[in-house]
This record gives C-alpha cells, sequence and structure tokens, in this order.
C-alpha cells in the first residue's frame, strides 16, 4: 500500500516539476512524513527511484496520523531549476 502511494506521489510530483522545467533528478531533498515506519523500509526502491541519479537527501518524520485516514505517506520534493543567470532556484513540491 505505502508503495502504492509513493508511485503516486512521485507521478504527480514528475508533473508538476515539469510545468517549471525540472524533472524529479534535480531534486536535491525529499522529506517523507509516513505512519509506519516499519513499513518505509519496502518502500526503499520506491524512494531511490524518484530523485534518480545521485540520490538526494532524504529525511523521515513519523506522525501519527496524516490528512486522509488512508493515507500513508506524504513527501515533499525540492528540486533545483535554472536561475536567468545560472543561479540555482528552489521550488517545493508537497503533494499527498
Amino acid at each position: 500500500m505505502m508503495e502504492r502511494q509513493m508511485r503516486a506521489t512521485d507521478a504527480n510530483a514528475v508533473k508538476s516539476s515539469v510545468r517549471f522545467g525540472a524533472t524529479l533528478d534535480t531534486a536535491v531533498q525529499q522529506r517523507l512524513h509516513v505512519l509506519v515506519v516499519a513499513a518505509f523500509a519496502a518502500a526503499g526502491n520506491v524512494r531511490r527511484e524518484a530523485c534518480g541519479t545521485p540520490r538526494c537527501a532524504s529525511n523521515l518524520v513519523g506522525v501519527a496520523r496524516l490528512a486522509f485516514p488512508e493515507q500513508l505517506v506524504e513527501i515533499t520534493f525540492r528540486v533545483t531549476l535554472p536561475g536567468a543567470r545560472g543561479e540555482a532556484a528552489v521550488v517545493n513540491f508537497q503533494l499527498r
């Protein structure tokens, strides 16, 4: 169940990041809020797939509940974007 929710969230993040000219390969950080920390181990491959190579920094936060009863994970991505003069900009995506 968590892997399915993570894959759906990753797909939403890809769609959102494309609007800004980014991909998850440019992710610099991923923060996961999870209900069941033990279930996160089963989703390790999904997390690695989402950030491409090299992997981005990742934080795991255990929480008592999320917005919806069926929700097991909420993910926030930070991706870098090329600036107008070569500077890097960072955009946060928080997806459910």
